[in-house]
């Protein structure tokens, strides 16, 4: 009777086995059919829009009045973001997936700043913004992927412009804390910015949000007062006065 028992067990141990190995299998090739499903559809919304953006290119260079002009630049400008909105999905994704490998270099990050303020420069003119910006030091390296910190940067920057009432200042600081260095971007407005919590809201935010993750910084918004916006974020520091040789 023992035997007959031992036997039931072994039976019922080997099935309770075979059924959770098939489980994990089947879940494994799920995961795996999303994913590939997720990146096809991306590249497939990819394709067609670049392939509007080069026929609005040529377009440009053809005989249209000054109406023809301005629809085709509109349209110009909803590809571009469009193709934008398919990159970012699509780096949130792999964030998420764990398949984002982190390109670590070491740079200054007052440069990178000035880089990316450039880029929003016509923006922030076109609503008279003042950039106030002050930094701890001006040699302030980080060992970071530069491409994710860049994207960071200039997501904050472009929420926190797009955000700002006219004439107004814009507010951002960079300082040492401990052993981490920390980016404070301020805007004042009247309109509430968007958190990044919530990947519907603001995608752009919700990415900022994942790469900051991602290199084990922290990252936090908050309003001050009825009208500032304000976005933080850290990041591990190697120290102030890094030179490369």
């Amino acid at each position: 009777m023992s035997i007959l028992k031992d036997l039931i067990f072994l039976i019922t141990f080997v099935m309770f086995v075979y059924f959770c190995v098939s489980y994990f299998r089947l879940k494994f090739k799920q995961e795996k059919l999303i994913a590939s499903f997720t990146e096809a559809l991306l590249h497939d919304l990819k394709t067609p829009t670049l392939a509007q953006l080069r026929g609005i290119e040529v377009l440009q260079n053809g005989d249209l009045s000054c109406e023809q002009k301005e629809l085709v630049i509109h349209i110009k400008e909803s590809c571009k973001y469009t193709l934008d909105m398919i990159a970012m999905i699509l780096k949130t994704y792999r964030i998420e997936c764990g398949k984002q490998t982190l390109a670590l270099e070491n740079f200054n990050l007052s440069e990178l700043f000035i880089e990316c303020f450039n880029e929003v420069l016509p923006q922030a003119t076109e609503k008279n913004l003042e950039l106030v910006y002050e930094a701890a030091d001006g040699n302030i390296f980080v060992e970071a992927d530069r491409a994710d910190i860049k994207t960071v940067i200039s997501n904050l920057l472009q929420n926190a412009v797009g955000y700002s009432d006219k004439n107004e200042k814009l507010f951002v600081s960079i300082d040492l804390k401990s052993n981490q260095l920390q980016m404070e971007i301020k805007n004042k407005g009247a309109m509430y910015s968007p958190k990044y919590s919530a990947i519907g809201s603001n995608i752009k935010l919700y990415l900022s949000k994942k790469i900051i993750d991602s290199h084990h910084g922290t990252i936090f918004s908050e309003r001050e007062g009825y009208n500032i916006n304000k976005f933080v974020f850290t990041l591990p520091l190697i120290h102030s006065n890094f030179a490369f040789s």
